[in-house]
């Protein structure tokens, strides 16, 4: 749990989507983003489908798909819109890091929804294709959130700081 982490003093800062967070928590909001479907080149499910354009939402429901989830959890907000449609997917995998989720589709013939700007900075280095998305997902707000105790801590502000100029131009995608 992110949050707990700041409580515990286990993290100095957490970068989750917007939501109603404690009043001992700040926030500062980063960058929203939409989603791209992202699969291995070569992949034979994939080769009728051209690139850059809209995945069919049947052969995206009946692929394997790998889940970003820190937590473990199979469902995704994606997966709600999924089922607004009367439609659903089947999650493979979860992993906690976009790196190791690209690495898993680069070398399966699983595929992934991500963040835009994920897929494009990725892409290439694994030899990833992609496509748009056959539904629509609401881009979420991605917000840097912290303990306000740390708020005057010289140190915090300047990491905060980092991160915020880091992230923030991700908004312009």
């Amino acid at each position: 749990d992110y949050v707990a982490s700041l409580e515990r003093y286990d993290a100095d800062l957490a970068l989750l989507p917007n939501r109603d967070f404690p009043d001992w928590i700040n926030k500062e909001f980063l960058f929203s983003s939409g989603f791209k479907i992202v699969g291995r080149a070569g992949n034979p499910a994939l080769q009728d489908v051209e690139p850059g354009t809209e995945l069919p939402v049947n052969l995206y429901c009946n692929l394997h798909h790998v889940l970003f989830s820190p937590e473990g959890k199979l469902a995704a907000e994606s997966d709600a819109a999924l089922a607004r449609i009367g439609r659903k997917r089947h999650v493979a995998m979860t992993l906690p890091f976009f790196s190791s989720l690209c690495r898993a589709v680069a070398e399966s013939d699983m595929i992934a929804l991500v963040p835009k700007h994920f897929a494009a900075s990725f892409s290439n280095d694994f030899n990833l294709v992609q496509f748009e998305t056959p539904f629509e997902v609401t881009p979420p707000k991605i917000v840097a959130i912290w303990h306000k105790r740390s708020d005057e801590n010289p140190l915090s502000k300047w990491m905060r700081q980092q991160v915020f100029d880091l992230l923030k131009p991700l908004d312009t995608w």
